[in-house]
């Protein structure tokens, strides 16, 4: 501040002297002091800060743009080597899976061999229980690979089979490539909140599963390392992926979650979803840990369901009612026409028999009337020579008599 009082100072004393005699030492103190502050040189000092600041965010961009791609190129190179390793390791796995499955299907023997030969030649009957018989995870993958493309078999039943999550997996592949099967029994098997969220994302887009059991199940229920890393013993990820699978799911018409441990948060999901589902008609939920009022926002929301059900069961038993009765009269019309047309068949023909006939009769009358002309003919003219034989032996004799008289 003082440096800027001097030097106003000195522009005064300068303006008081002659330019040719003004002093150096004051002109020099003038341009150190006065001309950086004009408004035109602050306005080329800010236009310089301007582009300095614009270049520097300049070279900053570039900097980090050319940061940031090398570390793009850097993460997809590490993208690749990961799904590179991943399809190595699944392309593995697959390999241990078939040999494991060959080897498998060579042992099989009785009931299971017979049924394994059923589903891969599509002559199953309509249900098939697996009671009786040992499942591991390969016979379960054999089971499943054969029941792929097969249309005859409807139900499943794999009750208490000791499927885990780690069999879910191989269940989620029948729902998402078969498609006839409505009815399959997974009660009392070992299906934690993974595999029951697992099943929910399958049954998303499945089309034809109507009867699905999942009782005695443990959907809220985490094992011990999962209890470890979670540091809880309950878990209703399970619950909630399955009342969202009910939000968009519209083929499923059986659920039974009874003894599955669901509490009242996971009460909530299924009101939630019960509110918009529009197909769900029975849902077991029976020793659950539910609010009497959660049960019966449930139970409303399946008894609306079941009566839309019934109300489109009935509108098309009518359907089929009517169009048995159009198909009955359709059928009768049908059968009276055919009728007609034979009936009028049988006259054309009887006609033309009877024109037949008496053509015929009529030619036969013709060629006797023929014949007996010509036989008429015949003995005319045999009559006629008859007499003219006759006329010439009177002639002769007359003749005769003549010369006797003369003589």
């Amino acid at each position: 501040m003082k440096g800027v009082i001097a030097a106003m100072h000195i522009l005064i004393l300068s303006m008081s002297v002659n330019s040719e005699d003004a002093n150096p030492r004051v002109e020099l103190l003038v341009k150190s002091y006065i001309w950086p502050y004009t408004d035109h040189n602050i306005e080329l000092r800010a236009e310089r800060e301007r582009e300095e600041e614009k270049l520097s965010r300049i070279r900053a961009a570039q900097i980090k743009r050319q940061f940031d791609t090398e570390e793009n190129a850097q993460q997809a190179r590490m993208r690749q080597e990961e799904e590179a390793r991943r399809l190595q390791l699944l392309k593995i796995q697959q390999e241990k899976q078939r040999k494991e499955e060959e080897e498998q299907r060579s042992k099989l023997e009785g009931r299971f061999e017979l049924m394994i030969d059923n589903l891969s030649g599509n002559n199953t009957p309509q249900e098939y229980t697996l009671a009786g018989l040992s499942l591991n995870n390969i016979r379960l993958r054999l089971l499943v690979n054969n029941a792929l493309a097969n249309t005859t078999l409807l139900g499943l039943h794999l009750a208490r089979m000791k499927i885990g999550n780690d069999d879910v997996a191989v269940l989620c592949q029948l729902l998402s490539h078969n498609t006839t099967l409505q009815k399959l029994e997974l009660e009392g098997n070992e299906i934690e909140p993974k595999g029951a969220a697992e099943l929910a994302e399958a049954l998303k887009t499945n089309c034809t599963l109507r009867f699905l059991d999942l009782e005695l199940n443990p959907l809220t229920k985490l094992n011990k390392k999962e209890v470890m890393e979670a540091a809880q013993e309950y878990d209703n990820s399970g619950i909630r992926a399955l009342s969202e699978m009910l939000k968009v799911n519209k083929t499923l018409l059986v659920l039974n979650l009874a003894r599955t441990g669901i509490d009242k948060s996971g009460a909530l999901y299924l009101v939630e979803a019960m509110k918009v589902n529009s197909t769900l008609i029975s849902m077991d939920l029976m020793e659950n840990s539910l609010t009497v009022l959660d049960t019966r926002e449930i139970k409303k929301c399946l008894n609306r369901n079941k009566k839309a059900y019934d109300d489109e069961r009935l509108r098309e038993f009518k359907e089929r009612k009517m169009m048995n009765e159009e198909d009955l009269a359709n059928k009768n019309l049908v059968d009276i026409e055919e009728k007609k047309k034979e009936e009028e068949e049988i006259q054309k023909k009887n006609r033309q028999q009877r024109m037949e006939e008496r053509q015929t009769k009529y030619a036969k009358m013709l060629e006797e009337y023929e014949l007996s002309k010509n036989l008429t003919t015949k003995m005319l003219e045999e009559v006629a020579k008859l007499e003219g034989k006759g006329k010439k032996g009177k002639k002769s004799k007359g003749k005769a008599k003549g010369k006797g008289k003369k003589k």
